[in-house]
């Protein structure tokens, strides 16, 4: 029989001859047999075998440590009640230690067990090919479980593909997928058959390597891989400039866990990323600097949390022809343990990473409508969205039972996306989007003109507004480009009926430019906020009744002339 891929079953545990006693066994192949953690080390594992069964896995176990080959067969296995299960059983002997073998498991109803092919795709990412997280897990537990028995070293390479959304964004997701698969090649070719490579989810990789006797030949693989992702990606005919940023750690520690190998690799990725990108770095000591604060970050977001301590501080929106405040736009803070303050610059990576942003958003959300509520008139408040806000109910729920809840009418909360987040909107999100709006929400894109983006954008999308990113803004007095750029959106907007506003306005000529280039509204430190709602001192003035030129903040037309948002009229 041929020697099985490193994934092929879900459980397995390593054991020694022999009485065959188990030394290691993965938390899946615990769960299976329903037993706790500490019960199968050191045990027979004949003893898991029904009596019937216990002479040909005795059998199996002794020809495939004596002759290098797997062997196949179905036993029953006892549950901890003593039920007996049927599983389909490989055990595998790769010469490491002498009579050492691995048994994989796979439960089967009745004697029908799952085919070995039907397995193996069950747990490899559909398009590249690579195993699943949960594989990862259980080998890097089984690798470091050897460690205690042999003096080796076990690698954790953190991959993340530079420059994708680009491809996505500027192609199309097909080309992107096309990338990725390229990549999952050409990583393969450079493993050996007993190393693993894992998609982690987008455009993160992980691959763990064992058995090896220095930390040099790691950082030798970490190297090709590297120089494998500098040559040319293609989409067709057409060249794509993409390549590999790399984190690596390595172990000897049997101690160490599989979760804090991937925090350390995943630092030392950010560290080759920030460095230039297309490069790797090693984990050293300096680095535990680095991730001790990233922890403490996310502790103190997750305290923030859950003592619901966040503040708000609200920068006026402002109405470029005559300096009226007609609005507020709400910028999240969070206070730091010696009370400084802290912007999204500094915490909105870790957020996002360790899946913060969404209940972060949602507080934002809460406290927000709060403060508009206190307000006598209540003037819009703007809230910055990121994607999984609409990736599931939870988000738009709330903001329409908020508006009920304090009384507000829909138009009064204003809702934005960075344009290259809401061009990676899932189909179900954009209709929560759409949704929103057609209720009577707001809906805007904010740095709209930070780069070479679609115009298509601005009908594509169920928008109100488009926000002018703020370089563009700066440079109005002194970069003709960034003025015809600025007449050439709101020439556009106004034309598909949306609103514009001119972000980071820091000057009185900056803003005459702005609205001589035809936008509607401003922002920035011209006009001195922000303020901290928790001093009741929001911008005051009259709620908007009309924009230049007629156009005006109101209740979206039952059918949408621009576009086909939203579906249903």
């Amino acid at each position: 029989m041929n020697q099985p891929d490193a994934d092929l079953l879900t459980f397995s545990v390593v054991a020694q001859g022999p009485e065959w006693l188990c030394v290691f066994a993965s938390p899946s192949c615990r769960e299976a047999l329903g037993l706790e953690e500490g019960t199968l080390a050191g045990r027979s594992l004949l003893e898991l075998v029904h009596p019937g069964d216990r002479d040909r896995m005795r059998a199996a176990l002794q020809s495939s440590a004596a002759s290098q080959r797997s062997e196949l067969l179905h036993v029953r296995l006892l549950e901890q009640d003593g039920t007996p299960a049927w599983f389909e059983v490989q055990v595998h002997s790769q010469g490491r230690a002498m009579g050492e073998v691995f048994v994989f498991l796979r439960q089967a109803t009745g004697r029908q067990a799952t085919s070995v092919r039907e397995v193996v795709l069950s747990q490899r990412d559909a398009l590249t090919g690579a195993v699943t997280r949960p594989v990862l897990l259980d080998h890097a537990q089984l690798a470091l479980a050897r460690l205690d028995r042999e003096p080796v070293w076990v690698g954790l390479l953190f991959l993340d593909l530079d420059r994708l959304k680009q491809v996505n964004d500027t192609i199309g997701h097909q080309a992107g997928d096309e990338v990725l698969r390229e990549l999952a090649r050409r990583v393969r070719s450079l493993l050996r058959p007993v190393d693993t490579f894992a998609r982690l989810g987008g455009d993160e990789f992980a691959v763990l390597v064992d058995d090896f006797r220095e930390p040099s030949d790691a950082e030798r693989l970490a190297k090709r891989i590297v120089s494998a992702s500098r040559s040319t990606f293609f989409a067709g005919a057409t060249e794509l400039d993409c390549s590999v940023s790399v984190g690596l750690t390595v172990t000897s520690d049997a101690t160490q866990t599989i979760e804090t190998l991937l925090r350390q690799a995943d630092v030392a990725m950010y560290e080759a990323k920030s460095a230039g990108r297309g490069r790797w770095r090693l984990w050293g000591v300096r680095d535990q600097d680095r991730l001790d604060a990233r922890q403490r970050l996310e502790a103190l977001l997750q305290d923030s949390l859950q003592r619901r301590s966040l503040d708000l501080e609200y920068q006026p929106l402002v109405r470029l022809e005559d300096g009226q405040h007609i609005g507020a736009e709400a910028l999240l803070r969070v206070i730091g343990p010696r009370g400084e303050v802290l912007r999204p610059s500094t915490f909105l990576e870790v957020a996002t990473s360790q899946r913060l942003i969404g209940p972060l958003d949602l507080q934002v959300l809460h406290q927000a409508m709060s403060d508009q509520h206190s307000q006598s008139p209540p003037m819009p408040v703007e809230l910055n969205l990121a994607t999984v806000d609409l990736e599931d109910d939870t988000w738009a729920a709330q903001a329409l039972d908020d508006l009920v809840k304090y009384g507000q009418d829909p138009g009064s909360l204003h809702i934005e996306l960075r344009e290259d987040l809401l061009r990676r909107l899932s189909p179900d999100a954009l209709q929560r989007l759409a949704a929103l709006r057609h209720g009577g929400v707001r809906v805007g894109v904010d740095g709209f003109g930070s780069d070479l983006s679609a115009m298509t954008t601005l009908w594509a999308f169920p928008l109100d507004y488009v926000k002018l990113h703020a370089t563009v803004t700066q440079q109005l007095p002194t970069v003709r480009a960034a003025r015809a750029t600025a007449r050439a959106v709101c020439e556009l907007a106004h034309g598909l009926d949306l609103l514009v506003t001119a972000a980071g306005v820091e000057t009185a000529e900056q803003s005459a430019l702005a609205l001589e280039a035809g936008c509607d509204y401003g922002q920035g430190s011209l006009w001195p906020w922000p303020t901290s709602a928790s001093g009741q001192d929001w911008p005051r003035g009259q709620a908007d009744p009309a924009s230049p030129n007629g156009r005006q903040f109101g209740t979206p037309p039952a059918v949408d002339p621009r576009n086909r948002w939203p579906k249903d009229s």
